[in-house]
């Protein structure tokens, strides 16, 4: 009787996990299959590069913590790997239907990324998709993970080019350089002009958090 009761209990706890991941996997499941068209050998435009359970949605409202995502910067998708869909031993990935999802977190290179879909104006020549939302205030400075393909010795490959943006009451701009940053703040150009110069911040090469802080600035109570 002892360990039939013993046996039972396993069971039922490990039918309890499998309906919890199944519940989890029809939430989340709101999509088509992914279908690798890439090396990963060769080269990935997927994030983060390594597969692991640390990432979170948010979709209609309701935060999944712990699951493993990746995020296709050529083809702008959003893959779930359902530990619940298995084929052949192996785990088919998912690419979630972007409408439904509110926001989403990845962990790359250490860092905590935010990813929201933004429908941006067809007047600023941008296309609609999963922005990093980097810095919110008076002022955003959001970032477009993207790759582009080419062709090496007849493979495909991908190059990972991110485009950054500032989005101020001025509108959208890309950021390539000082002169395009100075363009998000025409009311302010000299203090902001002057404050890049004090802190030593070469825009071209600034890391997100130099940006941030000249955005900060930008949108202190200490500016006249």
């Amino acid at each position: 009787m002892g360990d039939d009761s013993i046996q039972s209990g396993q069971y039922q706890a490990v039918q309890g996990l499998y309906d919890s991941l199944m519940r989890r996997s029809n939430e989340i499941l709101n999509g088509r299959e992914y279908e690798y068209y890439f090396y990963p050998q060769i080269s990935s435009p997927l994030i983060p590069e390594r597969q692991h359970p640390s990432a979170s949605v948010v979709i209609n409202g309701k935060k999944y913590e712990n699951i493993t995502l990746q995020y296709d910067t050529y083809k702008d998708l959003l893959i779930y790997f359902d530990p619940a869909n298995f084929v052949n031993g192996l785990v088919r990935p998912v690419a979630i239907n972007r409408y439904i999802v509110d926001e989403f977190y990845l962990e790359v290179s250490s860092d905590n990324l935010i990813f929201r879909y933004l429908e941006l104006p067809e007047d600023e020549n941008l296309e609609s998709g999963f922005f990093e939302i980097v810095y919110e205030g008076e002022s955003q400075f959001i970032i477009k993970h993207l790759s582009s393909k080419y062709i090496d010795e007849g493979r495909d490959k991908y190059e990972y080019n991110p485009i950054r943006y500032i989005v101020s009451k001025a509108g959208y701009f890309k950021i390539k350089g000082k002169r395009s940053l100075l363009k998000a703040f025409p009311d302010k150009i000299k203090d902001v002009k002057k404050f890049i110069k004090s802190s030593k911040i070469s825009v071209r090469t600034a890391n997100k958090y130099e940006i941030i802080s000249i955005l900060r600035f930008y949108n202190s109570s200490q500016l006249p």
